[in-house]
């Protein structure tokens, strides 16, 4: 799976948890409100008779703002686990790897730091929140499915590439700054413009010209990308009838392989015509499966485990007897 879906940032539990910590340490604001009031909405169906519009309407009642207010006064996991159990996160079966994941680094925080509410979102937002992923089960026997982008640099075994039918113009309506060379626009340094076939017979001719070819180079090179990331075996799919026009990067594969000669590349199979195949070279063998290993079954989380409120020990050191007196 992409690894985007993996950080906590992705969840929206992790979210609602974040901004009610924000309006509990005092950094609330209407826009945090709205967006706590909508997940708990849609998470665990916080006053489920309410209309949505509503729920934006009317900020918390002070009833919850007090609380809020009283987790601050509270070390930073018992906070958490207080927000938890009051507004039932532990209910939301298909987040719970991501709200345990928090709790983790809710005590990490709290061991390695300062047990502050205030403390940890400012490191939440400074680099936490963008770091914290579930781990992503790296090196297991599993596909991955990623973005030509993401895949720079990397290297796979096996690579299929499914849609292999992407723009090569400049994409329609994007928003283009060019220079108009006829007075008395020639006086403006720059003009914000919508990019357009129709520039091409207009006064920016030459420099939409010049912005297509650079299109056409950035989409030729991120196929390049894509074909350059299979070790031993590459399967890349053209939608038919592509080849007609020079649009599209399908395009531009078909056209390739119209003046393609199969006996420059022995013993590559050609049958565009037959069957719109382009073969070269063998599938690799598969290696022997290893003999298996009995192992356990795994362990599946599907539920948060709170240990819920728990009288805490207060002590104090005796004046002149060398011990400690309980509070």
């Amino acid at each position: 799976m992409p690894q985007d879906t993996l950080q906590l940032n992705s969840s929206l539990l992790v979210r609602l948890c974040i901004a009610l910590m924000r309006t509990a340490a005092g950094q609330d604001s209407p826009l945090n409100e709205a967006f706590a009031k909508y997940a708990l909405h849609a998470l665990v169906k916080w006053q489920p008779r309410t209309p949505m519009h509503q729920i934006f309407a009317d900020p918390f009642d002070e009833t919850e703002r007090a609380f809020l207010r009283s987790l601050a006064l509270c070390s930073l996991p018992e906070a958490f686990e207080k927000m938890v159990q009051r507004y039932n996160l532990h209910l939301c079966q298909s987040d719970l790897p991501f709200l345990q994941a928090l709790f983790d680094l809710v005590i990490g925080f709290s061991n390695k730091k300062i047990s502050d509410m205030g403390a940890f979102l400012q490191w939440w937002e400074r680099q936490g929140g963008a770091a914290a992923a579930l781990a992503g089960g790296g090196g297991q026997n599993a596909v991955v499915v990623d973005t030509i982008h993401k895949s720079k640099g990397l290297e796979y075994r096996a690579v299929i590439v499914p849609f292999a039918d992407w723009e090569l113009n400049p994409k329609a309506n994007s928003i283009v700054w060019m220079h108009c060379p006829a007075p008395p626009y020639n006086e403006i340094e720059q003009l914000p413009l919508s990019c357009s076939a129709a520039m091409g017979s207009s006064f920016f001719a030459e420099q939409y010209a010049e912005e297509k070819t650079l299109s056409f180079l950035d989409n030729l090179n991120l196929l390049y990308v894509a074909l350059t990331r299979a070790r031993d075996e590459l399967y890349v799919y053209v939608p038919a009838g592509a080849g007609r026009a020079a649009g599209r990067i399908s395009d531009a594969l078909q056209m390739a392989f119209a003046n393609f000669d199969p006996a420059r590349f022995a013993p590559a199979r050609l049958t565009l015509a037959e069957e719109g195949v382009f073969e070269f070279g063998s599938p690799a063998p598969c290696a022997a499966a290893p003999a298996p290993v009995p192992q356990s079954a795994p362990v599946v989380w599907n539920a948060y485990f709170s240990r819920g409120p728990v009288p805490a020990l207060r002590v104090r050191r005796g004046e002149g007897q060398g011990g400690f007196v309980p509070l």
